[in-house]
């Protein structure tokens, strides 16, 4: 996300709300709705089952933040600037990224506990 709200930040000519102002939001606002999905869930409210979620958390972020790197950066419009709307109509690939970690999260915990039942 950091290279996301960085390359939206760079967008010329916006009034607020900016991509950037957007971006910020939408990321809180997902991050909020992932932890509170992770924490429904019992197997995942152990030290061990927080920590999965933590990783396939960075994980996604990792993915997200190397996708947009290579979009914004190797394959920039020739223009050199960001449009908004390319920008806006990327925040469902977060939506998606943070729906695969988290059912695997749950099916990784699922396995663990168990294992140790």
């Amino acid at each position: 996300m950091g290279v996301a709200l960085l390359a939206a930040a760079q967008e010329r000519g916006t009034s607020w709300p900016s991509g950037a102002d957007i971006w910020l939001l939408f990321w809180v606002l997902c991050t909020a709705v992932y932890c509170v999905l992770v924490l429904v869930q019992r197997q995942n409210c152990t030290r061990a089952g927080l920590r999965t979620a933590v990783v396939w958390y960075l994980a996604a972020e990792f993915v997200n933040s190397l996708g947009w790197g290579l979009y914004c950066y190797l394959l920039r419009p020739v223009s050199g600037e960001f449009s908004g709307l390319r920008l806006i109509c990327g925040l469902p690939v977060w939506v998606v990224l943070l729906f695969v970690a988290l059912v695997l999260t749950t099916r990784q915990n699922r396995r663990a506990a168990s294992k140790h039942s």
